[in-house]
């Protein structure tokens, strides 16, 4: 009993550690919206929502479904300002250094892409000044002073543990046959995250994953993430039609980027197959 008691503690407290880091990053793009506290606030609501889903079935009832909704919101807020910064970092990395960057049509685009992620952050700096934002964070600040967990007993580790192991299940599944369709591609990046994620947060308390299979999954990550930018910006450049030269220009470097990010793709997948049995 005693060591059910302890177990139930840890759990407590990590979640405690991951709320607690959820309300530093908003309490500081409350002060001030950054691409960095952006990218952190994300960050960690993903964190701290894939540790709540693991254990779901032992949330205090009252509380389960109306934190995980203020967690939805809060990353629905974040999302317009996010991909403007991924457009126009993504767009100032493909022309920097080409020739494309000289053509007038060029810098139309750029101070389009700059004006919407203008646009984008000033919406996020109205929404969070407004009450409605204050709101929720004072609710999430009072709902982390009591235990999210309902009950004394090992039960959340061993599901924590189960869900793991299906997670992985389905990965190495997955990366037997990767399906190369930019949406698949997408959620195999989710899941890849979360999977990390759940690792990184509950390891302790489990047999965690080696330190270089983290680091593989990191790297496919990344590279899937890239993908997916990569994509979005290539959907973004279809519809400016008034600068269709230059669009498809850049379309044709986007294409050959995600060619030679689906064979790293491709590449990191075999690794990880090869090295820890995926």
């Amino acid at each position: 009993m005693v060591a059910d008691v302890a177990r139930q503690a840890l759990i407590q407290d990590t979640l405690s550690v991951l709320q607690e880091s959820l309300q530093h990053h908003l309490r500081a793009l409350s002060r001030n919206v950054t691409t960095e506290g952006i990218h952190q606030t994300r960050v960690s609501i993903r964190r701290l929502r894939v540790a709540l889903r693991a254990v779901k079935g032992h949330l205090v009832p009252s509380q389960r479904r109306p934190y995980l909704l203020a967690l939805r919101e809060f990353a629905s807020d974040l999302e317009q300002a996010r991909e403007a910064d991924a457009r126009t970092a993504l767009f100032s990395k493909l022309i920097a250094g080409n020739s494309l960057a000289r053509r007038r049509q060029a810098s139309r685009l750029q101070t389009r892409l700059s004006a919407q992620r203008a646009e984008a952050r000033q919406t996020l700096r109205r929404v969070v000044t407004k009450a409605r934002w204050k709101r929720r964070l004072a609710w999430l600040e009072r709902e982390s002073r009591e235990p999210l967990i309902k009950a004394s007993s090992d039960a959340p580790l061993l599901l924590i543990r189960d869900v793991l192991e299906r997670r992985q299940r389905r990965l190495r599944r997955v990366l037997r046959h990767i399906d190369r369709k930019p949406r698949k591609l997408h959620r195999l990046r989710l899941g890849i995250k979360e999977l990390r994620y759940l690792d990184e947060v509950f390891g302790s308390l489990l047999t965690a994953s080696p330190d270089r299979e983290l680091e593989g999954l990191r790297q496919l990550q990344n590279r899937l993430g890239e993908f997916h930018d990569n994509w979005r910006l290539k959907k973004w450049l279809r519809a400016q039609s008034d600068c269709h030269s230059i669009a498809a220009n850049l379309r044709v470097i986007v294409n050959t980027r995600q060619a030679r990010l689906l064979k790293m793709i491709a590449r990191l997948s075999q690794d990880m197959r090869n090295q820890f049995n995926y």
